[in-house]
């Protein structure tokens, strides 16, 4: 399944993120991890840094070794199905 699919979808959860929020998703056994660089309120949109798939969820002081897949990429908030909440992080 392709790495966008598993992005795009109506969030049911209805959590909502703040910037510096670091949330994931998943699908076909892995996990999308996602940081809140910023909050488009205009838009409704949130720009994010996204990182390459793991397999485990990683601890926060493991972030920084992450590999990143997208620096940026403006996405509308409601566009992450089951997102969840893994850490804050300034």
């Amino acid at each position: 399944m392709s790495f966008l699919k598993n992005i795009f979808g109506k969030r049911d959860n209805g959590e909502e993120f703040t910037e510096g929020d670091i949330f994931y998703t998943s699908d076909d056994h892995k996990f999308h991890i996602h940081k809140l660089l910023k909050f488009d309120k205009d838009y409704n949109t949130y720009h994010i840094l996204s990182y390459a798939p793991v397999l485990v969820l990683p601890k926060i002081e493991t972030f920084d070794e992450l590999e990143v897949l997208i620096y940026h990429a403006p996405i509308d908030k409601n566009g992450f199905a089951n997102a969840k909440l893994l850490a804050k992080k300034e």
